[in-house]
This record gives structure tokens, C-alpha cells and sequence, in this order.
């Protein structure tokens, strides 16, 4: 994947640092600098999102990459580090971290969304599919992505009213948890359904 053609998968050198990774929406071109609250996992969820999700979540990411390129009149949010903080918060939903980013002072309040992360989901035929806890997550990392990218076209933000999309997004995506049952198929379906309400108001 280039950021001048996100729908093109190339064989371009692959380099550890470089201004290439700013074009994806890290903020520095050495991207493990931006990982802080969200580490390997912010990776896999990047990548689980732009190569492995069901569409239309995947293609939503990779025109959201070009859509949200990161320009300096603040118009517009850095994708890649905005998915980093979106990583932490679904961490925090399922108390994997605090809001520190760490285990200390975590009091278990059991959600029944929790469940989703459990092994084994049912599949659209109806068959149970083997997921992991990890691709689980990656599943709800991606639709709380692609809620936040509407979200924020939808109320008008800038790169200094974020915070703000991103608490409207965390209250949504506790919604859709809670009326998904522990489906990764509901929730998928809700998520979608949401976003492109959004995109017709």
C-alpha cells in the first residue's frame, strides 16, 4: 500500500524510518515513536483494518488515508496517530489498560460486551468461526475507526476539536457494544448502518 494510491498494493523498498510514514498519518517519521498507548497492538489493528477487515470498513480506511492527509491549517487529523489513541480507548472499554495505559488502580466493572473477545463468534451462516482475542479486537478497533472518520466530517471538526469526536465516538461505540450481544457481526452491521446515516445528514 503507497499513500499516493492506498488502493494499490506495491513493492516499494521498505524502510524503518522515513517521510513516507507521515504520508499514513504518523507524526514522525520514525513511526515506533508514535505507538506510546497503543504499542504492537496499535500496529496490528492499523494492519488488520487496511488489509484483513470486511468491506466496506476496509475500503473506508484506505480512502481515509488519502481524505484525512495531514495538513498544517489543522483541517483535517493524522490518520495513523488517531488510530493509535483509538487502540487506547477500545483498551480502556475492555479494561485491557487504565487510562494511564497500564494495569495499576484498575477496579473490574464486567460489561457484557466483554464476550467478544471470547474465542469463537458466530458467522453469517450462522456456523461459529474460530476468532482470536486479538483478531477480535482488531474487528472492533476497525468499526470504531471508521465511526470516528464519519464523525468527524459529520460535526465539522478540526484537528483541535478531536477530543471531542473522540468522546462522541467512545459514547456511540459503547452503544453499539451493548446492543451487539457479543456478535462481531452485529456490531459490524450496527457500525456501518451508523455511518452511513451520518453520511446522509
Amino acid at each position: 500500500i503507497t499513500a499516493n494510491d492506498t488502493t494499490t498494493t506495491t513493492t516499494a523498498t521498505y524502510v524503518s524510518v522515513g517521510d513516507i510514514w507521515k504520508s499514513f498519518g504518523f507524526q514522525n517519521p520514525n513511526p515506533l515513536k508514535d505507538v506510546r498507548g497503543g504499542g504492537i497492538l496499535a500496529l496490528q489493528a492499523m494492519e488488520y483494518l487496511l488489509s484483513r477487515s470486511q468491506s466496506p470498513l476496509r475500503d473506508e480506511a484506505k480512502a481515509a488515508i488519502k481524505r484525512r492527509a495531514y495538513r498544517e491549517n489543522g483541517s483535517n487529523y493524522p490518520w495513523a496517530a488517531a488510530n493509535v489513541n483509538i487502540v487506547h480507548m477500545v483498551a480502556c472499554l475492555f479494561q485491557v489498560v487504565g487510562s494511564a495505559g497500564n494495569i495499576r488502580g484498575i477496579v473490574l466493572e464486567p460489561k457484557r460486551y466483554w464476550s467478544l473477545l471470547l474465542d469463537g463468534q458466530e458467522g453469517r451462516d450462522g456456523q461459529d468461526v474460530v476468532v482470536d482475542a486479538v483478531q477480535a479486537f482488531c474487528q472492533v478497533h476497525s468499526c470504531a475507526s471508521i465511526l470516528l472518520d464519519r464523525l468527524f466530517t459529520h460535526m465539522g471538526a478540526s484537528y483541535e476539536t478531536f477530543p471531542i469526536v473522540l468522546a462522541e465516538c467512545k459514547k456511540r461505540l459503547m452503544e453499539h457494544l451493548e446492543a451487539s450481544e457479543g456478535s462481531l457481526a452485529r456490531l459490524h452491521e450496527s457500525v456501518v448502518s451508523d455511518t452511513l446515516t451520518l453520511s446522509s445528514l
